[in-house]
């Protein structure tokens, strides 16, 4: 997604600002808890993908800095200017490696996206406001949406953003690729959790009649007999879209 984002979206005006369709959204967030792989089309709304993006960060359990670091961060805020890229260097080596390689990946993409703010109008200060607050989520909800909170957030998340080579080196994304590469091969994947099953249909008298064929009952059998249909395109939801959106999934 963010790969995709950076070949086809980062010159579209308003990207992750401007908001894109709900539903198809929301569809493209949920994809996330299921499939391994989601391929994406040339044709797809950007605005959806970087919806789906922004969603997903917000919802994650744990965010990219995590609730025991949230702390440590935040003072850098407002610590002293001449320390304050080691200790980043130090605090982000203390998150998990998983949300380490996510941060490197997403900032290098902020970064690329910024150098175009001419063109997408998101400077230095939309972004940080965008994504200060989903990438750094205050431990208590209810403390979430203090305005002196979410300066604290964004000015974290600037200092990042603006000292990304000193704090990651100079080729980062190579490095989480081959050490991502690494993990899988050392931790294979666990196949994805499946989606819940379909309700189970019950057909009415009249459904009974024509698709049951006649059968005796025993009258000392109490348990009722249901025609279950099979769930498939003609009883399932309106899926108009969905279709058009390839999934693959790891097994």
């Amino acid at each position: 997604m963010i790969d995709w984002i950076y070949k086809r979206a980062t010159d579209v005006e308003g990207i992750f600002r401007v908001s894109g369709e709900l539903a198809p959204t929301k569809e493209l967030r949920e994809l996330f808890d299921y499939d391994d792989e989601i391929e994406l089309l040339d044709d797809d709304d950007p605005h959806v993908i970087g919806g789906a993006l922004k969603l997903y960060l917000r919802e994650t359990d744990n965010p990219l800095i995590t609730r025991d670091l949230y702390n440590d961060f935040m003072a850098l805020a407002e610590g002293p200017k001449n320390e304050v890229v080691e200790k980043l260097k130090i605090a982000c080596e203390k998150l998990p490696e998983e949300h380490k390689w996510i941060l490197i990946y997403l900032c290098w993409l902020l970064n690329e996206i910024r150098k175009k703010e001419n063109v997408n109008l998101m400077t230095l200060q939309n972004i940080v406001i965008v994504f200060g607050p989903s990438v750094m989520r205050h431990p208590d909800p209810s403390g979430g949406m203090d305005f002196n909170i979410i300066a604290l957030q964004s000015k974290v998340l600037t200092l990042i953003l603006e000292h990304f080579t000193d704090i990651f080196g100079e080729n980062p994304i190579a490095n989480v690729l081959n050490q991502y590469q690494e993990h899988i091969k050392n931790n294979p994947p666990a196949p994805p959790p499946l989606p819940p099953p379909p309700p189970e249909t019950i057909p009415t008298d009249n459904e009974n009649q024509e698709n049951e064929p006649e059968q005796k009952i025993s009258l000392t059998d109490s348990t009722p007999s249901f025609v279950v249909v099979d769930y498939d395109k003609e009883n399932s939801p309106d899926t108009e879209g969905k279709d058009k959106r390839k999934k693959k999934v790891k097994q």
